[in-house]
Protein backbone atom coordinates (compact mmCIF):
# COMPACT_ATOMS: atom_id res chain seq x y z
CA UNK A 1 0.00 0.00 0.00
CA UNK A 2 1.63 3.23 -0.80
CA UNK A 3 1.23 6.73 0.87
CA UNK A 4 -0.44 9.33 -0.25
CA UNK A 5 1.65 12.30 0.26
CA UNK A 6 0.82 16.18 -0.36
CA UNK A 7 4.32 18.36 -1.19
CA UNK A 8 5.82 19.92 1.64
CA UNK A 9 3.40 17.43 4.24
CA UNK A 10 6.30 14.88 5.35
CA UNK A 11 9.72 15.54 6.04
CA UNK A 12 12.27 12.84 7.20
CA UNK A 13 15.55 13.96 8.93
CA UNK A 14 18.11 10.87 8.99
CA UNK A 15 20.88 11.38 11.28
CA UNK A 16 23.91 9.71 9.77
CA UNK A 17 25.97 10.39 13.10
CA UNK A 18 26.52 7.16 14.75
CA UNK A 19 29.71 5.62 14.35
CA UNK A 20 30.21 1.95 13.44
CA UNK A 21 30.06 -1.20 16.72
CA UNK A 22 33.79 -1.15 18.12
CA UNK A 23 33.62 -4.72 17.16
CA UNK A 24 34.00 -4.20 13.02
CA UNK A 25 37.25 -3.90 11.36
CA UNK A 26 37.00 -0.02 10.16
CA UNK A 27 38.63 3.48 11.71
CA UNK A 28 37.24 3.91 14.91
CA UNK A 29 34.79 7.37 13.32
CA UNK A 30 33.14 5.10 10.75
CA UNK A 31 30.07 5.93 10.23
CA UNK A 32 27.64 3.10 10.79
CA UNK A 33 25.60 4.64 7.58
CA UNK A 34 28.46 3.47 5.37
CA UNK A 35 28.43 -0.09 6.47
CA UNK A 36 27.41 -2.36 3.65
CA UNK A 37 23.78 -3.91 3.42
CA UNK A 38 23.42 -6.13 0.33
CA UNK A 39 23.46 -4.10 -3.06
CA UNK A 40 24.08 -0.52 -1.53
CA UNK A 41 25.22 1.56 1.81
CA UNK A 42 22.81 1.01 4.53
CA UNK A 43 21.71 4.76 4.55
CA UNK A 44 21.42 4.30 0.52
CA UNK A 45 18.80 1.31 1.41
CA UNK A 46 17.15 3.53 3.88
CA UNK A 47 16.50 6.40 2.01
CA UNK A 48 15.10 4.47 -0.99
CA UNK A 49 12.52 2.71 1.31
CA UNK A 50 11.84 6.19 2.42
CA UNK A 51 11.65 7.83 -1.72
CA UNK A 52 9.54 4.67 -2.33
CA UNK A 53 6.82 5.85 0.65
CA UNK A 54 6.78 9.44 -1.02
CA UNK A 55 8.92 11.56 0.37
CA UNK A 56 10.63 14.00 -1.12
CA UNK A 57 12.59 16.31 1.42
CA UNK A 58 15.31 14.76 3.61
CA UNK A 59 17.21 16.41 5.86
CA UNK A 60 20.97 14.51 6.28
CA UNK A 61 22.76 15.05 9.62
CA UNK A 62 26.61 14.34 9.63
CA UNK A 63 29.59 14.72 11.74
CA UNK A 64 32.60 12.15 10.90
CA UNK A 65 33.41 12.23 7.75
CA UNK A 66 31.18 13.68 5.85
CA UNK A 67 32.83 14.22 2.49
CA UNK A 68 32.05 10.61 2.28
CA UNK A 69 28.53 10.70 2.87
CA UNK A 70 28.31 13.16 0.66
CA UNK A 71 29.95 10.88 -2.40
CA UNK A 72 27.93 8.42 -1.82
CA UNK A 73 24.34 9.90 -1.35
CA UNK A 74 25.31 13.65 -3.84
CA UNK A 75 22.30 15.73 -3.39
CA UNK A 76 19.90 13.04 -4.08
CA UNK A 77 19.81 13.65 -7.90
CA UNK A 78 19.78 9.84 -8.24
CA UNK A 79 16.23 9.44 -6.33
CA UNK A 80 15.09 12.16 -7.94
CA UNK A 81 14.69 14.02 -3.95
CA UNK A 82 16.21 17.23 -2.38
CA UNK A 83 18.88 16.29 0.39
CA UNK A 84 20.00 18.94 2.69
CA UNK A 85 22.89 18.71 5.08
CA UNK A 86 24.46 19.43 7.79
CA UNK A 87 26.96 19.28 10.01
CA UNK A 88 27.02 18.54 13.78
CA UNK A 89 30.15 18.86 15.71
CA UNK A 90 29.20 16.13 18.59
CA UNK A 91 28.11 12.76 17.23
CA UNK A 92 26.44 12.24 20.31
CA UNK A 93 23.83 14.85 20.86
CA UNK A 94 23.77 16.42 17.38
CA UNK A 95 19.55 17.36 17.41
CA UNK A 96 20.25 21.07 17.38
CA UNK A 97 19.04 20.57 13.69
CA UNK A 98 15.72 19.88 15.21
CA UNK A 99 15.03 23.00 15.91
CA UNK A 100 14.96 23.95 12.46
CA UNK A 101 12.13 26.60 11.76
CA UNK A 102 11.24 24.74 8.81
CA UNK A 103 10.22 21.08 10.64
CA UNK A 104 7.33 22.32 12.11
CA UNK A 105 5.29 23.71 9.23
CA UNK A 106 5.28 19.72 8.57
CA UNK A 107 2.10 17.72 9.21
CA UNK A 108 4.66 14.78 10.41
CA UNK A 109 8.54 14.79 10.43
CA UNK A 110 10.23 10.99 10.69
CA UNK A 111 13.07 10.91 12.72
CA UNK A 112 16.14 8.36 11.89
CA UNK A 113 19.35 7.15 13.06
CA UNK A 114 21.18 5.19 10.31
CA UNK A 115 22.54 2.31 12.57
CA UNK A 116 20.51 -0.35 12.00
CA UNK A 117 18.34 -1.60 9.40
CA UNK A 118 14.83 -0.49 9.42
CA UNK A 119 12.17 -2.99 7.44
CA UNK A 120 9.64 -1.34 4.60
CA UNK A 121 6.70 -2.00 6.76
CA UNK A 122 7.84 -0.41 10.23
CA UNK A 123 9.15 2.94 7.79
CA UNK A 124 5.23 2.58 6.76
CA UNK A 125 4.19 2.62 9.82
CA UNK A 126 5.75 5.59 10.90
CA UNK A 127 4.32 7.65 7.65
CA UNK A 128 0.79 6.46 8.75
CA UNK A 129 0.68 7.52 12.30
CA UNK A 130 2.85 9.56 14.83
CA UNK A 131 4.83 7.02 16.99
CA UNK A 132 7.73 5.99 18.52
CA UNK A 133 9.58 2.77 17.37
CA UNK A 134 10.62 0.25 20.39
CA UNK A 135 11.97 -3.17 20.70
CA UNK A 136 13.01 -5.71 23.16
CA UNK A 137 16.81 -4.76 24.27
CA UNK A 138 19.07 -7.99 25.46
CA UNK A 139 18.17 -7.86 29.26
CA UNK A 140 14.40 -7.99 27.52
CA UNK A 141 13.38 -4.01 28.39
CA UNK A 142 12.02 -1.96 25.97
CA UNK A 143 14.52 0.46 24.41
CA UNK A 144 14.31 3.14 21.28
CA UNK A 145 15.17 2.21 18.46
CA UNK A 146 16.54 5.45 17.03
CA UNK A 147 12.83 5.98 14.81
CA UNK A 148 10.26 8.00 15.50
CA UNK A 149 7.62 9.96 13.89
CA UNK A 150 6.47 12.94 15.56
CA UNK A 151 3.65 16.01 14.38
CA UNK A 152 5.76 18.95 13.39
CA UNK A 153 3.89 21.39 15.56
CA UNK A 154 5.90 19.30 18.66
CA UNK A 155 8.76 20.76 17.35
CA UNK A 156 7.95 24.13 17.71
CA UNK A 157 8.75 23.64 21.84
CA UNK A 158 13.18 23.16 21.46
CA UNK A 159 13.85 20.06 22.43
CA UNK A 160 16.96 19.90 25.20
CA UNK A 161 20.42 19.11 24.24
CA UNK A 162 20.74 15.61 24.78
CA UNK A 163 21.99 12.03 23.54
CA UNK A 164 19.75 9.63 21.90
CA UNK A 165 18.75 7.37 24.76
CA UNK A 166 17.15 10.42 26.35
CA UNK A 167 15.66 11.54 23.05
CA UNK A 168 13.58 8.81 23.58
CA UNK A 169 12.36 9.70 27.04
CA UNK A 170 11.62 12.77 26.01
CA UNK A 171 9.74 12.13 22.80
CA UNK A 172 7.76 9.59 25.23
CA UNK A 173 6.83 12.20 27.69
CA UNK A 174 5.40 14.42 25.34
CA UNK A 175 3.11 11.55 24.19
CA UNK A 176 4.13 9.65 21.15
CA UNK A 177 2.16 6.61 20.73
CA UNK A 178 5.22 3.65 21.15
CA UNK A 179 4.81 1.12 18.54
CA UNK A 180 7.06 -2.10 19.16
CA UNK A 181 8.89 -4.01 16.67
CA UNK A 182 7.62 -8.23 16.52
CA UNK A 183 10.68 -11.18 17.06
CA UNK A 184 10.08 -11.20 12.98
CA UNK A 185 11.19 -7.54 12.34
CA UNK A 186 13.91 -6.45 14.58
CA UNK A 187 16.13 -3.46 14.01
CA UNK A 188 19.39 -4.05 16.15
CA UNK A 189 22.24 -1.76 15.85
CA UNK A 190 24.04 -3.73 13.79
CA UNK A 191 27.58 -5.12 15.09
CA UNK A 192 29.92 -7.33 13.72
CA UNK A 193 27.19 -10.69 14.08
CA UNK A 194 24.66 -8.73 13.49
CA UNK A 195 25.78 -7.64 10.07
CA UNK A 196 26.26 -10.90 8.69
CA UNK A 197 23.15 -11.99 9.82
CA UNK A 198 21.46 -8.54 7.96
CA UNK A 199 23.55 -9.44 5.00
CA UNK A 200 22.09 -13.02 4.67
CA UNK A 201 18.98 -11.89 4.69
CA UNK A 202 18.84 -9.39 2.09
CA UNK A 203 20.91 -11.19 -0.64
CA UNK A 204 18.27 -12.21 -2.73
CA UNK A 205 16.00 -9.28 -1.79
CA UNK A 206 12.40 -8.88 -1.97
CA UNK A 207 9.18 -7.59 -3.36
CA UNK A 208 8.95 -4.45 -0.81
CA UNK A 209 12.75 -3.76 -1.02
CA UNK A 210 13.85 -5.59 -4.39
CA UNK A 211 17.36 -5.63 -5.95
CA UNK A 212 18.94 -2.66 -8.67
CA UNK A 213 16.60 -3.32 -11.57
CA UNK A 214 20.00 -3.56 -13.65
CA UNK A 215 21.61 -6.00 -12.24
CA UNK A 216 21.49 -9.48 -13.08
CA UNK A 217 19.64 -12.80 -11.60
CA UNK A 218 21.51 -15.91 -11.63
CA UNK A 219 20.87 -18.96 -10.04
CA UNK A 220 23.15 -18.60 -6.99
CA UNK A 221 21.83 -14.86 -6.82
CA UNK A 222 22.82 -11.68 -8.27
CA UNK A 223 25.40 -9.95 -9.55
CA UNK A 224 25.94 -6.00 -10.82
CA UNK A 225 26.44 -5.76 -14.72
CA UNK A 226 29.54 -4.28 -13.58
CA UNK A 227 31.50 -7.36 -12.64
CA UNK A 228 33.12 -10.12 -13.91
CA UNK A 229 33.49 -13.95 -12.78
CA UNK A 230 36.22 -16.24 -14.52
CA UNK A 231 34.33 -19.13 -16.03
CA UNK A 232 36.39 -21.25 -14.00
CA UNK A 233 35.29 -19.57 -10.56
CA UNK A 234 32.85 -21.71 -8.38
CA UNK A 235 30.03 -19.71 -6.24
CA UNK A 236 27.57 -21.26 -4.00
CA UNK A 237 24.77 -19.34 -2.98
CA UNK A 238 23.22 -17.28 -2.09
CA UNK A 239 26.23 -14.69 -3.31
CA UNK A 240 26.13 -11.46 -3.83
CA UNK A 241 28.60 -9.69 -5.98
CA UNK A 242 28.51 -5.92 -6.51
CA UNK A 243 29.97 -3.19 -9.07
CA UNK A 244 33.56 -3.43 -10.00
CA UNK A 245 34.21 -7.00 -8.35
CA UNK A 246 36.55 -9.53 -10.04
CA UNK A 247 36.38 -13.51 -9.17
CA UNK A 248 39.50 -15.22 -10.62
CA UNK A 249 39.59 -18.48 -11.92
CA UNK A 250 39.96 -21.28 -9.06
CA UNK A 251 38.28 -19.04 -6.46
CA UNK A 252 35.18 -20.56 -4.24
CA UNK A 253 32.58 -17.59 -3.19
CA UNK A 254 29.48 -18.73 -1.20
CA UNK A 255 27.49 -19.23 0.72
CA UNK A 256 26.25 -16.49 2.06
CA UNK A 257 28.50 -14.25 0.91
CA UNK A 258 28.19 -10.10 -0.37
CA UNK A 259 31.18 -8.57 -2.27
CA UNK A 260 30.02 -5.22 -2.11
CA UNK A 261 31.78 -3.09 -4.42
CA UNK A 262 35.74 -3.21 -6.44
CA UNK A 263 36.61 -6.47 -4.71
CA UNK A 264 39.44 -8.71 -6.10
CA UNK A 265 39.18 -12.56 -5.57
CA UNK A 266 42.48 -14.14 -6.02
CA UNK A 267 42.89 -17.63 -7.92
CA UNK A 268 42.38 -20.87 -5.76
CA UNK A 269 40.69 -18.43 -2.70
CA UNK A 270 37.83 -19.35 -0.94
CA UNK A 271 35.25 -17.29 0.66
CA UNK A 272 32.41 -18.15 2.63
CA UNK A 273 29.96 -16.39 5.47
CA UNK A 274 31.55 -13.16 4.99
CA UNK A 275 30.79 -9.52 3.90
CA UNK A 276 33.49 -8.12 2.16
CA UNK A 277 33.60 -4.02 2.17
CA UNK A 278 34.88 -1.89 -0.90
CA UNK A 279 37.94 -1.47 -2.29
CA UNK A 280 39.46 -5.25 -0.88
CA UNK A 281 41.92 -7.10 -2.59
CA UNK A 282 42.65 -11.28 -1.73
CA UNK A 283 45.66 -12.53 -2.75
CA UNK A 284 46.20 -15.99 -3.94
CA UNK A 285 45.23 -19.82 -1.99
CA UNK A 286 43.59 -17.65 1.06
CA UNK A 287 40.52 -19.34 2.86
CA UNK A 288 38.54 -16.46 4.58
CA UNK A 289 34.84 -17.56 6.74
CA UNK A 290 32.43 -16.65 8.72
CA UNK A 291 33.92 -13.34 8.92
CA UNK A 292 33.85 -9.43 8.19
CA UNK A 293 36.55 -8.16 5.47
CA UNK A 294 38.07 -4.78 4.90
CA UNK A 295 41.07 -4.34 3.05
CA UNK A 296 44.16 -6.14 5.13
CA UNK A 297 41.54 -5.94 8.63
CA UNK A 298 39.93 -9.00 8.57
CA UNK A 299 36.79 -9.56 11.91
CA UNK A 300 36.46 -13.35 13.19
CA UNK A 301 33.13 -12.73 14.10
CA UNK A 302 32.63 -16.34 15.83
CA UNK A 303 36.36 -16.36 17.47
CA UNK A 304 35.73 -12.55 18.36
CA UNK A 305 38.55 -11.43 17.13
CA UNK A 306 40.47 -9.17 14.29
CA UNK A 307 43.56 -9.96 12.38
CA UNK A 308 45.16 -7.31 10.60
CA UNK A 309 47.56 -8.56 7.25
CA UNK A 310 50.68 -5.78 6.66
CA UNK A 311 50.18 -4.78 3.28
CA UNK A 312 54.16 -5.68 2.53
CA UNK A 313 52.66 -9.18 2.41
CA UNK A 314 50.36 -9.18 -0.21
CA UNK A 315 47.91 -11.23 0.95
CA UNK A 316 45.01 -8.99 1.50
CA UNK A 317 44.67 -5.09 1.42
CA UNK A 318 42.92 -2.22 0.13
CA UNK A 319 42.41 -0.88 -2.27
CA UNK A 320 41.16 2.34 -1.58
CA UNK A 321 43.29 5.50 -3.15
CA UNK A 322 44.96 7.28 -0.45
CA UNK A 323 43.87 10.95 0.48
CA UNK A 324 46.25 13.11 -2.07
CA UNK A 325 48.32 14.65 0.49
CA UNK A 326 51.30 16.33 -2.13
CA UNK A 327 50.84 18.37 -4.59
CA UNK A 328 51.16 17.30 -8.24
CA UNK A 329 53.52 17.79 -10.22
CA UNK A 330 51.77 20.65 -12.18
CA UNK A 331 50.86 22.42 -9.06
CA UNK A 332 54.83 22.70 -7.69
CA UNK A 333 55.88 23.90 -11.12
CA UNK A 334 53.33 27.00 -10.89
CA UNK A 335 54.89 27.28 -7.08
CA UNK A 336 58.52 27.36 -8.35
CA UNK A 337 57.18 29.95 -10.86
CA UNK A 338 55.43 31.90 -8.44
CA UNK A 339 58.77 32.07 -5.84
CA UNK A 340 60.28 32.77 -8.58
CA UNK A 341 58.59 36.09 -9.79
CA UNK A 342 57.79 37.08 -6.13
CA UNK A 343 61.61 36.32 -5.06
CA UNK A 344 62.31 40.54 -5.73
CA UNK A 345 59.60 41.63 -3.48
CA UNK A 346 61.03 39.04 -0.59
CA UNK A 347 64.99 40.50 -1.40
CA UNK A 348 63.12 44.04 -0.43
CA UNK A 349 61.31 42.60 2.57
CA UNK A 350 64.72 41.77 3.86
CA UNK A 351 66.50 44.57 3.68
CA UNK A 352 63.87 46.29 4.75
CA UNK A 353 63.81 44.93 8.27
CA UNK A 354 63.65 46.45 11.82
CA UNK A 355 66.31 46.00 13.83
CA UNK A 356 65.70 42.83 16.14
CA UNK A 357 63.84 41.18 13.76
CA UNK A 358 64.48 37.95 12.32
CA UNK A 359 65.90 37.91 8.61
CA UNK A 360 63.10 35.92 7.30
CA UNK A 361 59.58 36.97 8.09
CA UNK A 362 58.80 33.25 8.62
CA UNK A 363 59.82 30.11 10.75
CA UNK A 364 59.81 26.14 10.54
CA UNK A 365 57.56 24.80 12.71
CA UNK A 366 56.37 21.11 13.85
CA UNK A 367 52.60 20.97 12.25
CA UNK A 368 50.50 18.66 12.48
CA UNK A 369 50.39 16.26 9.59
CA UNK A 370 48.16 13.52 10.49
CA UNK A 371 46.70 11.15 12.79
CA UNK A 372 46.60 7.30 13.38
CA UNK A 373 42.41 6.19 13.94
CA UNK A 374 43.84 3.32 15.63
CA UNK A 375 46.11 4.59 18.29
CA UNK A 376 45.59 8.51 17.79
CA UNK A 377 49.26 9.21 17.66
CA UNK A 378 49.81 12.01 16.03
CA UNK A 379 51.86 12.51 12.71
CA UNK A 380 54.38 15.78 12.64
CA UNK A 381 55.87 17.54 9.90
CA UNK A 382 57.97 20.61 9.68
CA UNK A 383 56.55 23.30 7.71
CA UNK A 384 56.93 27.27 6.84
CA UNK A 385 54.51 29.86 8.70
CA UNK A 386 54.22 33.29 9.00
CA UNK A 387 55.58 34.89 11.96
CA UNK A 388 53.33 36.79 14.54
CA UNK A 389 55.42 39.68 14.80
CA UNK A 390 55.42 40.28 11.07
CA UNK A 391 53.63 43.39 9.68
CA UNK A 392 53.37 45.19 6.24
CA UNK A 393 55.00 43.97 2.97
CA UNK A 394 56.69 41.33 5.81
CA UNK A 395 53.60 40.07 6.65
CA UNK A 396 52.32 39.77 2.77
CA UNK A 397 55.66 37.79 2.30
CA UNK A 398 55.23 35.57 5.41
CA UNK A 399 53.56 33.47 3.16
CA UNK A 400 56.69 33.33 0.88
CA UNK A 401 57.70 30.17 2.81
CA UNK A 402 54.25 28.12 2.20
CA UNK A 403 55.09 28.54 -1.25
CA UNK A 404 58.43 26.60 -1.04
CA UNK A 405 56.53 24.03 1.05
CA UNK A 406 54.34 23.59 -2.05
CA UNK A 407 57.50 24.11 -4.48
CA UNK A 408 59.17 20.77 -2.16
CA UNK A 409 55.95 19.01 -2.04
CA UNK A 410 55.07 19.56 1.74
CA UNK A 411 51.85 20.68 1.41
CA UNK A 412 49.26 21.39 -1.15
CA UNK A 413 47.70 24.87 -2.95
CA UNK A 414 44.66 23.87 -1.10
CA UNK A 415 44.14 22.65 2.17
CA UNK A 416 43.09 23.08 5.92
CA UNK A 417 45.43 25.51 7.93
CA UNK A 418 48.88 23.85 10.01
CA UNK A 419 47.93 23.81 13.37
CA UNK A 420 50.52 23.17 16.58
CA UNK A 421 49.95 19.93 18.80
CA UNK A 422 48.55 22.38 21.27
CA UNK A 423 46.26 24.22 19.50
CA UNK A 424 44.76 20.34 17.50
CA UNK A 425 44.25 19.05 21.25
CA UNK A 426 42.30 22.06 21.78
CA UNK A 427 40.17 20.84 19.13
CA UNK A 428 37.24 18.16 20.10
CA UNK A 429 37.92 14.55 18.77
CA UNK A 430 35.24 14.53 16.54
CA UNK A 431 36.98 18.02 14.41
CA UNK A 432 40.36 16.01 14.66
CA UNK A 433 39.26 13.45 13.29
CA UNK A 434 37.20 15.50 10.21
CA UNK A 435 40.15 17.19 9.60
CA UNK A 436 43.00 14.24 10.06
CA UNK A 437 42.49 13.17 6.77
CA UNK A 438 42.96 16.13 4.95
CA UNK A 439 45.72 17.95 3.13
CA UNK A 440 48.14 21.41 4.69
CA UNK A 441 47.25 24.02 2.31
CA UNK A 442 48.62 27.37 1.45
CA UNK A 443 45.23 28.98 1.11
CA UNK A 444 42.37 27.66 3.18
CA UNK A 445 38.70 28.30 3.21
CA UNK A 446 38.04 32.24 5.06
CA UNK A 447 37.17 32.07 8.60
CA UNK A 448 35.71 35.24 10.46
CA UNK A 449 35.71 35.88 14.29
CA UNK A 450 35.03 38.35 16.32
CA UNK A 451 37.80 38.11 18.44
CA UNK A 452 41.26 36.03 19.45
CA UNK A 453 39.13 33.82 21.72
CA UNK A 454 36.90 32.14 19.52
CA UNK A 455 39.73 32.94 16.40
CA UNK A 456 40.98 28.59 16.44
CA UNK A 457 37.32 27.29 16.54
CA UNK A 458 36.29 29.24 13.61
CA UNK A 459 39.46 28.43 11.49
CA UNK A 460 38.40 24.65 12.46
CA UNK A 461 35.06 25.21 11.18
CA UNK A 462 36.05 26.88 8.09
CA UNK A 463 38.08 24.02 7.59
CA UNK A 464 35.46 21.52 8.25
CA UNK A 465 33.37 23.01 5.96
CA UNK A 466 36.26 23.11 3.26
CA UNK A 467 37.10 19.17 3.87
CA UNK A 468 33.01 18.26 3.54
CA UNK A 469 32.43 20.43 0.25
CA UNK A 470 36.01 19.98 -1.19
CA UNK A 471 36.08 20.12 -5.34
CA UNK A 472 37.27 22.55 -8.10
CA UNK A 473 34.47 24.79 -7.74
CA UNK A 474 35.32 25.36 -3.58
CA UNK A 475 38.89 25.74 -4.25
CA UNK A 476 37.65 28.63 -7.12
CA UNK A 477 35.96 30.06 -4.03
CA UNK A 478 39.06 30.14 -1.94
CA UNK A 479 41.32 31.17 -4.25
CA UNK A 480 39.19 34.33 -5.04
CA UNK A 481 38.84 35.07 -1.03
CA UNK A 482 42.30 34.72 -0.36
CA UNK A 483 42.72 37.64 -3.84
CA UNK A 484 40.05 39.57 -2.06
CA UNK A 485 42.67 39.83 1.43
CA UNK A 486 45.54 40.42 -0.88
CA UNK A 487 43.99 43.44 -2.44
CA UNK A 488 42.36 45.17 0.71
CA UNK A 489 46.40 44.49 2.62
Amino acid sequence: MSVHVVAGDLRAVLFATPRAAADLPVPADFPAALLPLGHATLIERLLEQLVLQGLAEIDIVACDRPELLRDVLGDGERWGIRLRWHLARDPDRPYAMLRSAQLPRARRVVIGHTDRWIAPDAIRRLLDDDRSLLQLDAADALAWTGWASVPGAMLQSPLPNCDQRALGVELARRGLRPSVLGGSNPAPALDGARLLEAQRSVIVGSDEAPLPAAWITMPWGAISPRARIHSEARIVGPVLIGPGCVVAAGATVGPNVVLSCDVMVGAKTTISEAAVLRGTYFGRSLEVSDAIVNGGRVRHVALGVETELPRSDGLMLSLEPQPERVPSLAGRLVAAVAATVLLPGLAVAVLRKRRGEPLLPWGVQQVVSGLDAATRRLAVAPLRCPRASASGLRRALAHYGGLLDVMQGRRCWFGVRPRRSGEWYSLSPEWQSLLAGAPIGLLNAPAWAADDSVRLEAGAAADAFYVARRNWRENIRVALAALRVVRAG
